[in-house]
């Protein structure tokens, strides 16, 4: 049985989603104001939407495995990427929410739309290249593969 690799450059750290991540859990420490009240339901949600976050980032990366994923020979098709076309986007955005949740915040929810929205055009950026470079095989795949979710 053979040893499945991964590269650390492929782990991604989307900053249109991490800055407002950061910038509400500052400003909640300022400024608290949470976001429910009982410390059992945040909990109960919060931690499976940041499980739930890093498995599905973790199945992305071991996915990718040793290609480097900003220059790949071949569209990636497989394991999560069957599903969404863009699985390491939507894990952050899942944690983004269970994280939000832990903390008990609401300055993070507060600024998730920026984050959405500059996350959004990353994705269409990326896609513009990816069908640049693979043509149908990726409009194809884009046809039948949601985006997100």
């Amino acid at each position: 049985m053979s040893k499945a690799t991964w590269q650390w450059r492929n782990v991604p750290i989307p900053e249109p989603l991490a800055i407002p991540l950061l910038a509400g859990i500052l400003v909640h420490v300022a400024a608290p104001t949470n976001l429910l009240s009982g410390s059992w339901l945040r909990h109960a949600i919060g931690w499976p939407l940041l499980s739930a976050a890093v498995m599905l980032g973790g199945w992305a990366v071991r996915t990718v495995g040793e290609v480097d994923i900003s220059n790949s020979p071949k569209l990636l098709t497989s394991g999560p990427y069957a599903f969404f076309r863009h699985p390491m986007y939507l894990a952050w955005i899942v944690g983004y929410l269970g994280i939000g949740l832990i903390v008990n915040s609401v300055w993070p929810l507060v600024f998730l739309p920026a984050g959405l929205l500059a996350t959004h055009f990353v994705v269409r950026r990326e896609e513009r290249d990816l069908e640049m470079r693979f043509g149908q095989e990726f409009t194809s795949y884009a046809a039948r593969v949601r985006r997100y979710f």
